[in-house]
């Protein structure tokens, strides 16, 4: 006879009782009623609607598992594999060292230039932690790396991430002149991914790239930049203003600081 396990009786303590907890556990067991009562109407639906024996399986055994929102495939993770690990715990060696040829496949196989579609550039940009380290990504990109990424797929969020990262670095660390080679390999050596991006961009995002087009200098003069513009759908009046707006922001911040007084920087979109 099976022994059924119960809990012992408690006697009923005015002090020690809390409302609250009790709450808690009344909703927590109505919660568990509620998914088994679920999945076993589930496994019991699968009966009359499966069409075989394998299909029926297959549901019984997937009945239990969370759905997966559309929102959650570019969601970074909940939690990080060993980021905390102490080096005195590695299993290589006393200092932590990991072996030489293990070390190189490491560094090779994580290195920046090896990236080769969107999706591990998604991952490179999840592992960066600061806007200088995921603009070091943009910074050192090749050409063929950009062909070679976005010339098949474009997602839009991971190239917004991109831009985004861009001017929220500090501009000692982007060289002057990235942001514009970036969105021009773009423009010329993936096409369609960029008729694709620009066609969906709302105003405020055609003006995160007028903004980086114009801290890079970009003159409305030039051919090159006039393709691009239109490539982009920004109109060349919006990048004249921007050029403008930068300018103002570079005089008005040197003559502050040559005045000794404190500087403020009237323009933030342009300057740091």
């Amino acid at each position: 006879m099976p022994i059924i396990k119960e809990e012992r009786l408690r006697t009923y303590d005015p002090q020690a009782f809390k409302f609250d907890k009790m709450k808690e556990e009344v909703a927590d067991a109505m919660k568990e009623d509620w998914k088994r009562d679920t999945i076993d109407d589930a496994k019991k639906r699968a009966i009359t609607t499966t069409a075989n024996y394998d299909e029926f399986k297959s549901r019984v055994a997937g009945c239990m598992l969370k759905p997966i929102h559309k929102n959650e495939f570019n969601a970074p993770p909940k939690f990080s594999f060993n980021r905390q690990v102490e080096k005195s715990h590695s299993p290589y060696s006393v200092n932590g060292a990991v072996p030489t040829p293990l070390a190189e496949r490491t560094t090779k196989s994580s290195s920046k230039g090896d990236i080769r579609s969107i999706r591990e550039l998604d991952k490179e940009l999840r592992r960066q932690r600061t806007a200088e380290e995921r603009a070091q990504l943009v910074v050192h990109m090749t050409s063929d790396a950009v062909q070679r990424i976005f010339g098949r797929e474009m997602d839009a969020e991971v190239f917004q991430k991109l831009l985004e990262a861009l001017e929220q670095a500090d501009r000692a660390t982007v060289p002057q002149g990235t942001a514009s080679r970036f969105l021009t390999d773009m423009a010329t050596l993936c096409p369609s991914s960029t008729t694709q991006a620009a066609a969906f961009y709302s105003a405020e995002e055609r003006k995160l790239i007028t903004r980086l087009l114009a801290r890079d200098k970009a003159q409305i003069e030039d051919p090159e930049v006039v393709r691009l513009c239109a490539s982009w759908n920004i109109t060349p009046s919006s990048l004249a203003a921007a050029l403008a707006e930068c300018e103002d922001g570079e005089a008005t911040n040197s003559s502050e600081g040559a005045s000794g007084g404190a500087s403020k920087d009237p323009n933030p979109e342009c300057m740091d």
